[in-house]
């Protein structure tokens, strides 16, 4: 995956760098890549900050809402410290966490959804939260990195997870 920031520090990002198995807006498999429009977070309504620690993940965080991923439901994810979420907690520490690989795979991780897979740091600065908006049975689950940096650099990454209810 290659990232591509302008003077201002926003990323420039092609779909299919991001999900090589998928067509954006195809609906075969129940999820799409939404490219429309300039990115802009969702606002959070009372996010939940989490302290996560160099190459590693938070405990479970409830989604909120059954949320079925690849024939699984399930309701509750680990967010790790590099870019993203884990359905299963496997992969969120290690060189597995922080060195993207071609999906599924016989090691960890797998059962993930990646915002961006890097080497974050988000225990030298920046915030990750998550929060649940909206009302049934059109919530969101949103995690947001903030102003995370990028391991060994002064480049830092905003991007944000939204799972959608039903």
């Amino acid at each position: 995956l290659t990232v591509t920031l302008d003077g201002s520090g926003d990323a420039s990002i092609v779909a299919d760098q991001v999900i090589s198995n998928m067509l954006p807006g195809d609906g075969s498999l129940g999820y799409r890549v939404d490219e429309t429009g300039t990115f802009a977070l969702e606002p959070a309504v009372a996010p939940l900050t989490v302290a996560l620690a160099d190459d590693g993940g938070s405990g479970p965080k409830s989604i909120g809402f059954p949320f079925y991923f690849f024939g699984t439901t399930y309701t509750a994810v680990e967010i790790a410290s590099n870019g993203f979420v884990s359905f299963t907690g496997a992969g969120l520490s290690g060189s597995a966490s922080y060195t993207p690989t071609t999906m599924p795979t016989a090691s960890d991780p797998n059962g993930m959804i990646a915002m961006i897979w890097d080497d974050l740091s988000p225990n030298i600065s920046g915030t990750v939260s998550f929060d649940i908006v909206g009302f049934p049975p059109a919530r969101k689950f949103l995690v947001n990195f903030d102003a995370v940096p990028l391991f060994g650099t002064t480049e830092t990454v905003t991007t944000q997870l939204q799972l959608h209810e039903g």
